[in-house]
Parts: structure tokens; sequence; C-alpha cells
């Protein structure tokens, strides 16, 4: 057989096993439906390089990489002082909405309502924490913000874990192909075939691999040195610092690395784009406290015995029960209560003006939040514009202290 024919034969193989999995996969979602928008997976930062490039006095911020917010001039305009907001994907990105649309753009424009001309920069980025904000702030105390706002702590303790199994080459192409398999129906039931769900439902780690308590009280000692050193560098550079307390969203459970995600009845969950959400809707209050008598510190069911309290006008007993969901939520992810803490001990050590935004929406108590975020942590349009009318008073104050 000659070389063509060989050639032609294989091209032809190839060319029928491309067909087979592309029907396999119209047939599967035609039965299963559509999936879920997979995980984004993202290079992190490498605090060892400069974070920004200055080229005929424009500067660009290029740590931000895919999500930069825009250049901006090196020296400040005269009689527009400048502003740099401090944060993770909460700040910039993680949102999925335009950076004007942001709580940092907001906060210009409701300053210039005023008459007050400011520039704010938005010096977020996904994934960042207090480690490389650290990095951060030095470089960029050289741009002369006459106030800086300081809003993080979502990612301190889930970093700690998550960069464990991302921090090598082998680990990050692993998982930029487990992200670009997971668009494809074939794969998720390839996957649940192999993978019981009741063990496992997403492709995070086993339920061992959460951090343990020694773990996630060192993260946020870790947390609150890098923020006073952040706080202390911008203050010594004659910036005035706002910190403002890392909101979560209690109103919502979305598990991933479940710990007891079996003692809740099935027909409750769905899969989302990051996990499996619980709809306590379908489900009664009794089987709450059922699960509750099998696994007392079962997230699920404190978050689903929560939001039946509120339901019922128990909004003290419904905020404890949602709150200790967050506090032994399995996924790293949400700000705690020692991450909180730790931000108003700085601001207190430190002199830094603080905006508890934790306090005033619990002061509020029932769920007013739950137009505020898309998930989590991460705010929604509303959430933005109610974050930058928080901190507003205080910039504003801040400015004309100046």
């Amino acid at each position: 057989m000659s070389l063509r024919s060989k050639l032609l034969r294989v091209g032809f193989g190839v060319g029928l096993t491309i067909l087979g999995l592309l029907l396999a996969e119209g047939a599967l979602r035609l039965v299963r439906g559509a999936v879920p928008p997979p995980p984004l997976v993202r290079q992190m930062w490498d605090p060892g390089k400069q974070p920004f490039s200055e080229s005929g006095g424009s500067v660009e911020p290029v740590f931000q990489e895919r999500d930069e917010a825009g250049n901006f001039e090196a020296a400040p305009t005269p009689g527009r002082p400048r502003v740099m907001v401090f944060g993770e994907s909460s700040v910039r990105g993680g949102s999925y909405l335009p950076v004007a649309q942001e709580f940092p753009a907001l906060l210009e424009g409701l300053l210039s309502a005023k008459g007050v001309q400011v520039e704010v920069l938005n010096l977020g980025r996904v994934g960042m924490d207090s480690h490389s904000i650290r990095v951060l702030v030095p470089a960029a105390i050289a741009y002369k913000p006459e106030v800086a706002v300081l809003y993080h702590g979502h990612n301190d303790i889930g970093n700690a874990y998550f960069l464990a199994r991302y921090s090598s080459v082998t680990s990050a192409t692993t998982a930029h192909a487990r992200a670009f398999f997971q668009r494809f129906q074939l794969y998720a039931t390839m996957r649940d075939l192999v993978m019981p769900s009741s063990t496992n439902p997403g492709d995070g780690p086993p339920v061992q691999a959460i951090p343990s308590t020694a773990q996630a009280s060192l993260a946020v000692s870790e947390f609150a040195s890098n923020l006073e050193i952040e706080v202390r560098t911008l203050q010594k550079s004659g910036a005035a610092v706002i910190l403002v307390t890392p909101m979560s969203r209690d109103g919502v459970y979305e598990a991933n690395d479940a710990s007891c995600r079996g003692v809740i009845p099935a027909r409750a969950w769905t899969q989302g784009s990051s996990g499996w959400v619980l709809h306590p809707e379908l489900l009664s209050p009794e089987i709450a406290d059922a699960a509750l008598a099998e696994s007392p510190l079962c997230p699920e069911a404190l978050f689903l015995r929560g939001w039946w309290r509120q339901r019922k006008g128990d909004l003290d007993g419904g905020w404890t029960d949602l709150r200790a969901a967050r506090e032994h939520d399995p996924r790293p992810v949400r700000a705690n209560t020692g991450i909180v803490q730790a931000v108003r001990a700085v601001a207190k050590r430190t002199g830094a003006e603080l905006v508890d935004t934790v306090a005033m929406v619990q002061a509020g108590k029932a769920t007013a939040t739950d137009g505020w975020f898309i998930d989590h942590v991460h705010l929604s349009a509303t959430g933005h514009d109610r974050m930058a009318a928080m901190i507003q008073p205080s910039l504003e104050a801040a400015l004309a202290a100046r």
C-alpha cells in the first residue's frame, strides 16, 4: 500500500471519529440539555513582574491582563485628585460588567455629580489576594494617589488552598484542559458515569482536602499582616486610606466540594456554572432539621434552615444559620468572620477610615442583599451601585480633608 493510500485511510478514520463524536455530542445535548458554562481558568499575576508599563507619560496596568481597566496618565491632573481602588475580582472583572459599571467608576460619577472633580483608578484583578496586593501597592504609589480604597479579603483562604493545586505548569495545563472539555456534554456525561455525584459533583478536590481550621486561621493572620503593611505603606506615601469590609452573600448556597450534599434530596439541586445550586423553596423546613440531626455542621442544611426561618419571620435566627453556613462552607471563597474582623482591627490600629459594609447590611437584617450579588461574592450591577453609595460619603470626606 502506498504512503498516499495510508494517509487517506488515516484521514478517513479521523474524519469518521470526529463525525461520530459530533453526533454523540448533539444527541446528548438533545437529551440532557446544554452544558453549564465552564469555569474561567486564568493565569495568576506574577508578583515578580512589573505591574505597570509606562510609555510617553501614559501608564498601562499590565498586571490586569485581559481585564485591563484602561491606561492613565503618570502624573495626576492638577485640581483632579487621584483615587486608587485596590482589590480582587469583586472590584474588577468578576461581575462580567464593563469597567464603567463597576463601583470605582461609579464613585467617580457620584462625586462628579456633586461637583467634586476626581480621578478614580480601578486597580482590581481576578484572583488577587493580600499577598499580591501588598506587592502591587508600593509600585502604585509612584503615581501619587491622594486616597486609596482597599476592598479585598475574599480570596485569601481560597488562594492558600487553590494555589497549591495550580502552582505547577502541569497542574495549570490540566486545569486549562479541563475547562476546555467542560464545554461538551459528552465529557460531562462520561465524568458523571465515572465520578459519583454524591462523592464529588464537580471537578474540585475531594472533601478531605478542604482547608482545616488551622489553615484558615493562618490565612486570616497573614491577611491581617499584609493588609496592615498595605495601609501603612500608603499612609507613609501621604495617601489617606479607606478600608472596606468584604461582603459575602449569605442568602445563597452553591456547593462544589460539598461535605454533605448527600443529606439533602437530589431534587433540590441543579448544576450551575461553578457548582451545584441548592433551591430551598423545593424542600420543607423539616428536611433541614432531619439533615442537621444527621450532620450538625452541614452547611447546606444550615443554609436551608436559615432560609426557611427568614421566610417565617425569624430574621435573627435565619441570619444566624445563614452565617453559620458561610463559616462552614467547604468552598473557601467567601470572606469569613475572621477576615471581616481583621479589616476592622487593622482600621483601628492604623487610624484608617473604615466603611463597614458588612455591619451596614446586617443592620438591615432580612435578605435585602439578595439582588446585590451574582454568586457568593461578586457584585451585580445593583451591588456595584450600592457599594459605591456606601463608600462615597467617606471618600468625599477624605478628599475634602486633603
